[in-house]
């Protein structure tokens, strides 16, 4: 099924991967506020996080996990010290490319 859900203005929505790849790029990358999630990315951002040494590609991949996970970028900004530039750069990025676009 798909599963949407949201904080403030942001909305996630979890969706089958099957149906994940038949969106345009455009609505898979920006989707108008709206994130599109396919399953599995998360959990492959936490692996990603828990074996990763590097500590710049973890705060990408932590600010990434928390964007997708429907916290607002202010948020993130406190939380791990950094610019809602920083967390916009690589979420699309993430979005784009996943875990070797953070590298």
């Amino acid at each position: 099924g798909i599963i949407i859900f949201g904080i403030g203005k942001r909305v996630t929505i979890l969706l089958p991967i099957f149906f994940y790849h038949t969106l345009p790029q455009s609505l898979r990358v920006l989707g108008l506020g709206l994130v599109v999630t396919p399953p599995g990315q998360i959990e492959g951002l936490i692996k990603f996080i828990n074996s990763n040494g590097d500590s710049r590609e973890m705060k990408r991949a932590l600010a990434v996990k928390l964007a997708l996970q429907g916290y607002a970028y202010r948020a993130i900004e406190n939380i791990l010290n950094v610019s809602q530039g920083y967390v916009s750069k690589w979420k699309k990025r993430f979005i784009t490319q996943g875990i070797p676009g953070l590298k």
